[in-house]
């Protein structure tokens, strides 16, 4: 660009990246999203070079520079030619223009999320994320994109009983969508994953209409909205990915003719519906990546995750993992009980189809073939969980039914949208957690009842197992992992009749948290976590590989270089000596001992007395020779550095 062109203060150009000058801190959610006032400069812009061949370069960006903490739009004043927009366009951004005069240029972070009154962990995520914004940037403007009906104070009440997290009603708005049965799933039978996607782009077409941010954030999964907000609106994109909507292993289900949820029975037993819907899914994964491909900041909240968002979406640069908040504080300060007379089985996961709650119920149908009659009499099976929507609650009837089926009415119990206060108390009073999702990409209810003491038992794959219930050799172990209802009734059968000391031990080891190690990535300092620090963010200076090199070459030529090297090679030596000092010493001590058993054991043969000699004799020699060839080898090693140090 030009040096006459004029531009507000603290602009630096970057092409579709996201660089902090200053503030260079571990990357998470919020500080993708603001940036303090001692940044020199941020900038978010796409920029299109006119006539590559001509000597002056003309450029036009569209840009968005964050100066003391307010977000205003800026375009050069000097350029001569102009980028055409569709009509759509300038009226979106004339939109824009209006709002931000309206809220006195205040950045607008808008955040989409049509389901954000569901009991969820991607619910927590949310509400956690509009406290640590508020907290933070008290400047920023948030705007929650939300298909509830619901007035703002009932939601924040909900958030603050459902995940005991406080939200502050100043600075957000919720923006009310009624398009978002464009994106319900049984609104499309046949080809579901297509028509949610497609009706994303509705939804998300209903609310770039109501109002354009600065930054858009997607916390739900619906990347079809991504070029959308982007193109459309101008925004920066970023988006926190908890599933991905299609995997390679969902693809592996269908070549391998396995029924699942996502795979119906009729089509795994068909070889043409079996390759057909593989073609499905490989040209939905293409559509998929390339739109995934438009965020500016991607984040993952699992190892699981983040290798399938990488395989599909192809940009590992741009993908960061980001664990999801699990505030374990009020579970940890959970009583637990050693030896408790009844043994209850909770499991915590909403509703929904893949949280596959019959292989929970059939699993503990196996366990009750399995226990004696008095055993029987203290096991239960508790299931907690939320319901969105009607879908969800014929669910839970279904389930009902199912457990009425096995004899299991009496054994069972079942809690929909409970409040914190109760989940606590429920979890209080249980002994052991279940959790059967298949390819489940965390599990933060896996993680809140270790932390109250359970043992836990979990899916083998996805997240738990790559993520949480970590299994090393000659550990104590802090939960166990199943993958079919009968490894389940094992496991649990197991547990059930484990020794109460060998509960207690799983127990502690699962609900082990030390604060004091814990580092926070904003002040650096040790014993809290990140979004508990009130202090300032810190900044720290470290030498470039470029600086460390530049450094040689001057001793280098200076002629200080040998003279350094010596002394590091004579420290290190130094090093080396004293560990053979000790090591040594050590031997010495034991070989006494050896010695003098030795010699109140077997003093009287003198035949294997002189065989000992002669094999010392011979020992020494060895130790002789292999001690003149190492010192040979030292020296040719030591002639070796010095023509490297003289070139």
């Amino acid at each position: 660009m030009s040096d006459k062109t004029e531009t507000t203060p603290w602009i630096i150009q970057i092409k579709i990246k996201i660089t902090i000058n200053q503030d260079k801190c571990s990357l998470s959610v919020f500080d993708l999203i603001y940036v303090t006032k001692r940044v020199n400069a941020v900038y978010l812009t796409a920029e299109s070079r006119l006539n590559s061949k001509a000597k002056s370069k003309s450029t036009l960006s569209a840009k968005f520079s964050l100066a003391g903490g307010v977000a205003a739009a800026s375009l050069p004043t000097s350029t001569k030619s102009s980028a055409p927009r569709l009509p759509n366009q300038q009226i979106l951004l004339k939109k824009k223009a209006n709002l931000k005069n309206r809220l006195n240029d205040k950045a607008i972070i808008g955040i989409f999320h049509p389901y954000c009154n569901a009991g969820g962990g991607g619910e927590r995520v949310l509400w956690c994320a509009v406290r640590a914004i508020q907290s933070q940037y008290p400047d920023a403007y948030i705007a929650v994109y939300t298909g509830d009906c619901i007035q703002a104070e009932e939601l924040l009440q909900n958030a603050f009983q459902k995940f005991n997290v406080r939200i502050q009603n100043n600075n957000i708005e919720f923006i009310t969508l009624h398009k978002r049965s464009w994106v319900e799933a049984k609104r499309y039978p046949y080809f579901t994953l297509l028509g949610q996607s497609l009706g994303s782009l509705v939804l998300g077409a209903e609310a770039i209409i109501k109002l354009v941010p600065d930054i858009f954030i997607d916390t739900m999964g619906y990347s079809f909205t991504f070029p959308l907000f982007r193109i459309l609106g101008g925004c920066t994109v970023a988006c926190y990915v908890h599933y991905p909507t299609i995997s390679t292993d969902m693809l592996g289900q269908v070549i391998s003719r396995t029924a699942a949820f996502n795979n119906n029975s009729l089509i795994s037993r068909s070889i043409i519906l079996s390759e057909a819907k593989k073609i499905y899914y490989r040209l939905f994964a293409y559509i998929y990546g390339i739109t995934g491909r438009y965020a500016n900041a991607i984040m993952v909240n699992s190892s699981w995750t983040e290798d399938h968002i990488n395989q599909i979406w192809n940009v590992p640069f741009r993908t960061n993992k980001v664990y999801p908040p699990c505030d374990v504080k009020e579970f940890l300060e959970i009583p637990v009980e050693s030896d408790p007379q009844s043994l209850r089985i909770i499991a915590v996961a909403q509703f929904r189809p893949e949280k596959d709650h019959p292989l929970m119920i059939r699993s503990f149908y196996k366990l009750m073939d399995i226990l004696t009659d008095e055993e029987k009499s203290r096991v239960k099976l508790v299931l907690v969980g939320s319901c969105r929507n009607e879908e969800d609650h014929q669910r839970v009837e279904d389930y009902k039914r199912l457990s009425k089926h096995f004899n299991l009415e009496n054994h069972t119990e079942f809690y929909i949208n409970v409040e914190f206060d109760e989940l606590k108390h429920l979890l209080g009073e249980s002994t052991i957690g279940l959790h059967t999702m298949w390819n489940e990409h965390f599990g933060i209810s896996i993680v809140e009842c270790m932390a109250s003491g359970l043992i836990m038992v979990a899916h083998k794959s996805g997240g738990p197992m790559m993520d949480i219930i970590i299994h090393s050799k000659g550990s104590q172990p802090i939960g166990f992992l199943g993958s079919d209802e009968i490894e389940y009734s094992d496991i649990l059968c197991q547990i059930i009749r484990m020794e109460p000391r060998k509960r207690e031990l799983i127990r502690e080891a699962a609900s082990a948290l030390d604060v004091s190690s814990v580092r926070c990535q904003k002040c650096l300092e040790m014993g809290h976590w990140t979004y508990e620090c009130k202090g300032k963010r810190k900044h720290v200076d470290r030498p470039t590989r470029t600086d460390q090199l530049k450094k040689s070459i001057k001793q280098i030529e200076t002629g200080t270089f040998e003279e350094n090297h010596e002394l590091n090679k004579k420290t290190k030596t130094n090093k080396v000596k004293k560990v053979r000092r000790n090591s040594s010493s050590s031997s010495d001590s034991s070989t006494e001992d050896s010695e003098e058993s030795s010699s109140d054991s077997g003093s009287d043969d003198s035949d294997s007395s002189s065989t000992g000699s002669g094999s010392t004799s011979s020992d020494s020699s060895s130790s002789s020779s292999s001690d003149s060839s190492s010192s040979e080898s030292e020296d040719d090693h030591k002639d070796k550095n010095k023509k490297k140090s003289r070139k």
